[in-house]
């Protein structure tokens, strides 16, 4: 097998003109070939650091992109194994607020037999038959998220749609 920093002295030999000006033991050529030959292997072990879950050099990085480390698990010492870990599911969960997403995400932090009781809420009240549904749709999907907007409307109205 030959060696990298070789193929490289080899290669920038190839690219010099040809003549009597040129040394085969030029130390120009010499001293850029093992430099071009570590360029080449840290570009090969980039590589493997576009998968989180393989990275070890780009970690930190990835880790402050994503969040990491949580602060709901900041007290907890990580091999970086598990911080790879952590960071792959970070990257590639998928799911949503439903009943399964939650129970995986229990499985994860290590409550496999964790279970998930859901209530509905019970409002006795009837639905309401008055008010300007058109209105109340404009106005809550602009109001700040902080606010809470209660709709009253005078009584006997009766040109207020459905």
């Amino acid at each position: 097998m030959i060696n990298l920093g070789d193929e490289y002295t080899q290669l920038l030999r190839t690219l010099l003109p040809p003549g009597p000006a040129w040394d085969e033991e030029d130390a120009l050529i010499k001293g850029l070939a093992p430099s071009l030959a570590q360029a080449h292997q840290h570009a090969d072990s980039l590589m493997i650091e576009i998968n989180p879950a393989q990275s070890v050099e780009l970690i930190n990085r990835y880790e402050k992109l994503c969040g990491l480390p949580d602060k709901c698990l900041a007290n907890r010492a990580q091999t970086l194994e598990e911080r790879q870990q952590v960071l792959d599911a970070k990257v590639n969960t998928v799911g949503g607020i439903n009943e399964a997403f939650f129970k995986k995400q229990l499985e994860i932090l290590g409550y496999p037999a964790a279970t998930i009781e859901q209530f509905q809420h019970l409002d006795s009240t009837p639905d309401p038959t008055w008010g300007d549904s058109a209105v109340e749709c404009v106005i809550e999907r602009q109001y700040p998220s902080h606010t809470k907007v209660i709709f009253a409307y005078p009584k006997g109205r009766s040109d207020a749609s459905h």
